[in-house]
């Protein structure tokens, strides 16, 4: 469910530049922001989810205990993901903080927060590691 949040978070982001073109300004932008990421970040974690159900439905009944452990384990011990998954998670806090703010406390408000605040955790982490890179 994590991942379909910062994944609906990221495409709730991107959407800024179309909101910008074409949508209202000041705090109307904000909050517009704000509700769509809701949307996406809902299709997005609904999206994971069932996706993560499909999977373990289509193996054998024999195989899913172990395709699970399996692949939380390999989730586990993966190190950039794990750097990720832990900005993202305070920037889910933040996120929600500020979209309570924003939309007043709203599931719209929470959810959408909650994206945004993923979404630029993993574009703190992308930064970190270019800058990284450079030196």
């Amino acid at each position: 469910m994590h991942k379909g949040l910062q994944l609906g978070g990221a495409i709730g982001a991107s959407s800024s530049v179309l909101l910008a073109l074409a949508g209202p300004r000041g705090f109307r932008f904000v909050k517009r922001l704000v509700q769509i990421t809701a949307l996406t970040s809902t299709a997005g974690m609904a999206t994971g989810v069932g996706g993560a159900v499909k999977k373990i439905s289509s193996l054998p009944e024999s195989e899913q205990q172990d395709g699970i452990e399996d692949r939380a384990f390999r989730i586990f011990h993966n190190r950039k993901q794990n750097l990720v998954d832990r900005y993202s998670c305070v920037g889910v806090g933040m996120g929600m903080i500020g979209g309570t703010v924003v939309c007043g406390l709203s599931l719209s408000g929470l959810i959408g927060g909650a994206g945004l605040g993923a979404a630029a955790a993993i574009g703190v982490v992308i930064a970190k590691n270019k800058t990284a890179s450079q030196k």
